[in-house]
């Protein structure tokens, strides 16, 4: 029987490209850290919302916005979630110094087959659909990491209250390189509003980055009215000059990649128990936990404040817990033991044992985001 060959020019841009993508979670499908976030734009913090997605930040004009992550049917082709800003505060008239980005950060050790550097360096491709209340010029930025240079791309918000689609071509940067680690070697940044402190850049050409190359041309400003609002969804950067179907990636797969640098683990107020351990002493107990993923590097712990939320539960006992914390042992990204303290010596040394917090908010998380 015959065998034959398809190239690549045979390949349908409907053929699925396994990993294709280099963004994550590009359809806003995973939110470990809840579904809205308030209070964004003080210049306060950088905060995570939807994971693998953080909000930078720069002063505080006075305008406010909410991230949601949204459930509905969207731009349609499959994509079901998407993320919205909402303006609850307006500030209309933004200072020299405003700036607020939607950015994702991009492992370096996942960038070394686009070639940076070379003079095989290959071209990019980002498509997106988005709608926005206002209509107008907006701006993304890609930055490398390593050698700090970037490339900053227009798209233009045609018709208002509309899903729209972009897509545009980035070429290949033959300048610097990409450090074959898992540090950060891009921020990809959609400029949401920046002041003349931002603007001023040249557009669609890499160079030495510099603040004024986030907003060149950007006439949108999230801020302007609290009926303002901006939403984005199936996001992908490729290797290629064509934008192809968006890489609709089993739900496993996606939570999988953000778990690489986030995992939490919450409570429920019915079966809330999240680690079994052993009683160490008759005020602590310990609790191995096995990651769900390697992480990135070494992960930074952290609890919810309602420490009295969490019981040890064993036998008929159920003991509120009065400190919770990293236990000795650690392993940099595969386990760790965590410690749980109770208030008077009422448990029993050798007992199994387990974890529980109360109710449906409070968690126990790792994080080691770039």
């Amino acid at each position: 029987m015959a065998v034959s060959k398809v190239g690549p020019t045979g390949l349908s841009s409907a053929v699925g490209q396994i990993g294709k993508n280099l963004i994550q979670n590009g359809a806003f499908r995973v939110s470990q850290r809840g579904t809205s976030f308030t209070g964004l734009g003080d210049g306060s913090a950088h905060p995570h919302t939807l994971d693998r997605y953080y909000f930078h930040e720069e002063s505080d004009g006075g305008g406010r916005y909410t991230v949601t992550q949204e459930s509905d049917a969207g731009p349609g082709n499959g994509l079901t979630n998407h993320v919205s800003m909402h303006c609850t505060t307006a500030d209309g008239t933004l200072a020299a110094g405003i700036l607020n980005l939607i950015v994702q950060r991009i492992e370096a050790q996942n960038l070394q087959h686009i070639l940076k550097g070379t003079a095989a360096a290959k071209p990019l491709t980002m498509s997106f659909w988005v709608k926005s209340s206002q209509t107008g010029v907006m701006n993304v930025l890609i930055r490398a990491q390593d050698t700090d240079r970037s490339i900053l791309t227009n798209y233009t918000i045609n018709v208002a209250d509309t899903w729209e689609y972009k897509s545009f071509t980035i070429p290949g940067d033959t300048t610097g390189t990409i450090t074959n680690d898992t540090g950060i070697g891009f921020m990809v940044y959609f400029v949401l509003a920046a002041g003349s402190t931002f603007k001023g850049g040249t557009a669609d050409a890499w160079a030495t980055h510099n603040n004024n190359r986030y907003g060149t041309d950007q006439t949108v400003n999230i801020f302007a009215s609290t009926d303002d609002d901006w939403s984005v969804t199936g996001v992908q950067l490729e290797v290629g000059s064509v934008a192809t179907d968006f890489e609709h990636e089993n739900i496993s797969i996606t939570r999988a990649k953000c778990e690489r640098y986030l995992q939490r683990w919450t409570g429920s107020a019915s079966s809330g128990n999240i680690l079994t351990g052993r009683i160490n002493t008759t005020t602590t107990a310990i609790f191995t936990i096995l990651f769900r993923q390697q992480f990135s590097s070494t992960p930074a712990f952290s609890r919810s404040a309602t420490v009295g939320d969490f019981r040890i539960d064993y036998a008929a006992s159920h003991i509120a817990v009065s400190a919770l914390a990293q236990g000795t042992g650690t392993s940099a990204n595969e386990f760790d033991i965590i410690s749980a303290t109770v208030g008077s010596a009422d448990l029993t040394v050798g007992q199994a044992g387990s974890l529980r917090i109360t109710n449906d908010t409070d968690f126990i998380q790792y994080s080691c985001e770039l």
